[in-house]
């Protein structure tokens, strides 16, 4: 079926069909990223954030962008219509089996995640990647990763971003099939620095730095 010809289509039907022919794909011409809705933790702290950063996007990059981002329920057929999609909190991360099975089905067939530690998600995540993935492993990308210069430079890594403590800032992968499909930003909190001035009062530099650092992740998931 024709892509012109899918797009006509109503949402549960698409996303049947694309769930059983393994193909991710837009719900529009645009790109955004899916919140992943949970329990045990406040998934939806981020949602201002992530539309400031969009908006900010919007006005950089000439691509078309979804600004309002899509709440996701990861038992949802919708899962498989977002090519990113975002886990972000403080705490625990409660998903059930089905849900689980989902979310990996959606990594294996090309989606990508990126997971933002809010401060306190670390346990949480970690032990949801040994039940989800258990054959997978979280590796630190070094900075030769061309995540951190496909389109602004990370000569040094990512920086901490808002300061929850002294750890130092890492951003972790997870591949699957030989592809990255899981960044996990580990004690810089991107997010934070996603948001407009006033919320977190986080220095401009640094805004500036989780901006661009935002924009790298959408060119490397739409480019490799």
């Amino acid at each position: 079926m024709k892509k012109e010809n899918i797009k006509y289509l109503n949402i549960a039907i698409v996303a049947t069909i694309l769930f059983c022919i393994n193909v991710i794909a837009y719900t529009k011409d645009e790109l955004t990223i899916g919140i992943v809705k949970y329990k045990g933790g406040d998934w939806y702290d981020c949602k201002n954030g992530v539309n400031n950063f969009l908006l900010k996007v919007k006005s950089r990059l000439n691509i078309p962008i979804q600004t309002d981002p899509p709440v996701v329920d990861p038992s949802s057929d919708e899962l498989f219509l977002y090519p990113i999609i975002l886990i972000n909190g403080h705490g625990q991360i409660l998903l059930d089996s089905k849900q689980k099975e989902r979310l990996k089905r959606y990594l294996e067939n090309g989606g990508f995640l990126i997971v933002n530690d809010d401060y306190g998600i670390d346990k949480y995540f970690r032990e949801l990647v040994k039940d989800m993935l258990p054959e997978q492993k979280l590796v630190k990308l070094p900075v030769t990763h061309p995540i951190f210069s496909c389109y602004y430079k990370f000569p040094k890594g990512l920086p901490k971003i808002h300061k929850h403590d002294d750890e130092p800032a890492v951003v972790y992968g997870i591949y699957i099939n030989k592809k990255l499909s899981v960044i996990y930003i580990y004690s810089s909190d991107i997010v934070d620095g996603w948001e407009k001035e006033e919320v977190h009062n986080d220095p401009s530099i640094l805004r500036e730095e989780a901006y661009q650092f935002g924009v790298n992740i959408l060119w490397y998931v739409s480019s490799y």
